[in-house]
């Protein structure tokens, strides 16, 4: 009774422990993602704040940077699909909060066949 008591309690600790790490992690994440998408030239964004997938494509490099700094494993093909999975409606057109729930979304190892699933 008192050795599987503690090891509950232990366990519950832990578990609340991972679960601080990994919200601190998405919200750092997430503002490191929103900086990222700010350092645009300003003349990329149109007046409704929206850049091309092109514009986007050149940050893919420092996603990978902010995910190997934060310790995200990803692979080639998560940062390949980003794009592909942010422009669901097809425009062409990118707003910040559609990029960086991607972004967050791979970090958070919801693998493209996870999302392509959620938003079909």
């Amino acid at each position: 009774g008192v050795i599987s008591e503690s090891m509950f309690e232990k366990n519950v600790l832990w578990i609340e422990e991972e679960r601080s790490a990994k919200e601190s992690q998405r919200q750092s994440l997430g503002e490191q993602c929103l900086k990222l998408f700010d350092v645009l030239d300003e003349t990329a964004v149109n007046s409704d704040g929206q850049v091309s997938k092109e514009v986007l494509a050149s940050l893919i490099p420092k996603v990978a940077d902010l995910f190997e700094k934060h310790l995200v494993f990803f692979t080639e093909y998560d940062l390949d699909g980003i794009l592909d999975l942010i422009d669901v409606n097809g425009s062409g057109l990118i707003k910040k909060d559609e990029f960086c729930s991607v972004v967050l979304s791979v970090a958070e190892e919801v693998r493209a066949m996870s999302v392509i699933r959620i938003l079909y």
